[in-house]
Order: C-alpha cells, then structure tokens, then sequence
C-alpha cells in the first residue's frame, strides 16, 4: 500500500511537470505568457479557422487569445493570408498583436503583420519587431471598437507554423503632474526622477524655435516646477524611450514663454542642457516627446544649484535683515 501511494505520487509530479513544460516554446524556450503584459487578460490557446484570407473571414478571437496557425502552401504578400478580427470596449486601449515561433517544427521563421481599423483601414504594421525574425504591434486604438489583424510570411519561400497573439490593455488615469496646476516641486540639489508619459495628455506644444527646442512637441508631457533664485543653474539630462522634448516654461499659460530647451537626438536618445535663471521666480520644466501622441518610459537627472545666501558680517546687515 505504501508503495502505490508513493507510485501515484510520483505520477502526479510528473503531471505537473509535463503540464509545465507544454507551456514553453520548444524554439524559443520562452513561456508563451511572456507574451501577456496584463496577467488579468483572458488567455486561451485557439487553433486556426480556414478559411480566414480576408476581411470578411477574419477569425473572430478574443483578446489575451493565442492563435496556433499555418501559412501555405505558398506565402509573401500575394499568397496565404491569416485575418483575424477582435474587439476593444475602452477608448486608448493599447492593442498589442505579434507573432512568434509555435514549437513545432516547419515554422514559417519570417513574418509581416498589419492592423486594421473598423473602415479596414490599416493603422499600423511591423516587420522583425519581435523576437527574431517575427512580428510586433504597439498601438494605442484611441477610439474603441473592431479591429483587425492580419498576418502573411515576408515572402514567397517562407511558409510553415507560427503563433499569434493579441493583448489589450485598458488605459490608466493621467499622472498627477499631467498640467501645471499639479506640477511637482523640483528642490535644489541633485535630481533623480523616472517615470512614463504613456497615460498623459499632450497639453503642451512649443512653437519650433531656436530660443526653445528648434522643433515642435506634440507628444504627451508631464510637469514640474522649479521655484529658483536669480543665478540658480540647471543641469538636466533627460531620456525617453519615445522621442524625448524637454523645455523650460516662464509661463505655464502660454507656450511662447519657452526660454531654453533640447531636442537633438531620437527615440531613446540623450536630451542634456544647462540654463542659467536670469531672474527670480516660479518656472515650469515639461518632459514632453516629440511624435504626436507619442509616449513612454523616461529618466531625468542632472542637479538645481541654488546660489548661497549671502552671509552679514556686520551688525547694520544683521539689523537690514529684521527691519
């Protein structure tokens, strides 16, 4: 009797195990769940609906689903093409649709996928986004409804299995700092800040000038606020994983009021200035992107250096003080 109980607890290990290891990609030896971004999305494996060649065959799947499916017997543009159709319910949802190797043998190796608003219009497409040779789509759907995806190999000598996935996740709040009127205090001394633009507004847009960033910046932004004295230095240093803008507002109210800023590099790039403050007062830093609507994950640091108060030596100073 000890001896079967113990049997059967072996098997049941071993269930587990084999359980485990079916999630994994036999090529890639990445879990298939790597692939959701918001583990509260639905996920289920779904296998392919022939015919799905066009528009009005797409395979309607839901999001967080992985489709198991095949090009052939030939590919490229003008041969087998997988359409599938999904729904999001939340204005500024972020659809993200890819594809991936399936971990099984005679994979397609190669693909180029598109997206599709409800009029069928294509709003986006990718080649060699993902993980090798594969596919991938970020794209914020600002208006909810019917989408649709569509996969085809890169050519006419690529076809075999592969999977696909759609994920949508729902938008979160803007930041606190979204506008001027929440904007954070930036103390002296040294700066280190992170955080994202993804959720913010694009409230803010300097004209492209050279007193400013030389380009415009219609991208989303968030701001803080610097309460200086008149020869206070500021050392910035500010990357974004979108096309960082920086930029110095004498008046939140008016973008004209840009008094120094930086845009030389591109996506991910290094935006650093200095600016010395002329006069006294409250002024507003704006991390913004310069691609409309554009956001992502940024760092700020660099150092506020205040100037040192003036020390009075004699007693009339001291009593100037109290007066």
């Amino acid at each position: 009797m000890r001896n079967k109980l113990l049997l059967l607890g072996v098997c049941a290990l071993l269930s587990v195990l084999v359980a485990a290891v079916a999630w994994a990609d036999k090529l890639t030896e990445e879990n298939e769940k790597y692939w959701n971004p918001n583990p509260q999305e639905t996920y289920s494996d779904v296998p392919e609906v022939e015919p799905n060649g066009t528009f009005a065959e797409a395979q309607p799947i839901n999001c967080g689903d992985v489709v198991h499916a095949n090009i052939g017997p030939t590919g490229g543009p003008t041969g087998d093409l997988d359409y599938i159709v999904f729904t999001t319910t939340v204005a500024n949802t972020i659809i993200t649709f890819g594809t991936d190797a399936d971990g099984t043998t005679g994979q397609v190796n190669d693909t180029y996928i598109y997206l599709y608003n409800s009029a069928q219009t294509q709003v986006a497409s990718n080649d060699d986004g993902g993980p090798g040779l594969y596919s991938l789509i970020t794209y914020t759907a600002v208006t909810p409804g019917t989408y649709y995806g569509m996969v085809r190999s890169y050519s006419t000598s690529y076809i075999g299995f592969y999977k696909s996935f759609v994920n949508c996740t729902a938008p979160e709040p803007p930041p606190p700092n979204d506008r001027c009127e929440g904007a954070i205090d930036i103390p002296c001394g040294p700066i280190q800040l992170s955080g994202t633009t993804q959720w913010a507004n694009n409230d803010y847009s300097p004209l492209a000038v050279a007193t400013c960033t030389r380009f415009t910046a219609a991208g989303r932004d968030v701001v803080y606020r610097l309460n200086v004295q008149a020869g206070a230095h500021l050392i910035a240093n500010y990357t974004s994983s979108a096309d960082g803008s920086i930029y110095i507002l004498a008046d939140c109210s008016d973008v004209s009021s840009c008094i120094a800023g930086e845009d030389s590099t591109v996506t991910g790039g290094l935006e650093d200035f200095e600016y010395t403050f002329g006069a006294s007062g409250t002024y507003y830093l704006i991390l913004d992107n310069y691609g409309t609507n554009s956001g992502g994950t940024w760092t700020l640091t660099g150092d506020l250096i205040c100037p040192t108060a003036t020390r009075q030596t004699s007693w009339g100073g001291v009593k100037n003080i109290y007066r």
